[in-house]
């Protein structure tokens, strides 16, 4: 069992089928860079949360280039990837840390292995723009929920590119 994935509703998503019912999309994953700028966003239709899909967006980047993501659950990903011996090729191209919010509900061994604060290369990154950008994104979730998905997705997409010219 993976103590710290227990602790975070991300990964002990425990929704049923009938939770997501009526709906066509169930959600959105994203990715941004350090700058807050944001890179992917994915549609979500039928699941909850799981580590498919940081996973998916993982895979369009770590081909070519070196990564550090900071997720919420860092630790576990990291873990994942080595037990299933997944993107070998390009696995030493990956670096894992977990989210400076985050970081200090996980077991002491996880922090000094993840936190960013205790680890070089991450800068004054705090692994939060995500957040950040959920909570930028929050004042559309209200009139989006009844709309089609192409208006959804039109909106996100327009309110995305404008905070990136921002940025």
């Amino acid at each position: 069992a993976d103590k710290c994935a227990d602790s975070h509703k991300a990964g002990n998503d425990n929704r049923n089928e009938t939770t997501w019912k009526a709906c066509d999309d169930t959600g959105v994953m994203g990715s941004c860079c350090w700058h807050d700028s944001v890179v992917f966003l994915a549609n979500i239709h039928g699941t909850g949360e799981n580590r498919a899909l940081p996973l998916t967006i993982l895979k369009r980047f770590i081909a070519s280039r070196p990564v550090g993501v900071m997720h919420d659950l860092g630790c576990s990903l990291d873990k994942y990837i080595d037990l299933r011996k997944i993107w070998p090729e390009s696995r030493h191209r990956v670096k894992f840390g977990t989210s400076v919010f985050h970081a200090y509900v996980h077991e002491w061994p996880c922090q000094v292995k993840y936190n960013p604060r205790y680890q070089q290369g991450w800068g004054l990154s705090d692994g939060e723009s995500l957040e950040r950008l959920w909570s930028s994104l929050s004042p559309l979730v209200s009139p989006l929920r009844y709309a089609t998905r192409n208006n959804r997705l039109a909106a996100l997409s327009h309110r995305c590119r404008y905070r990136n010219q921002q940025s």
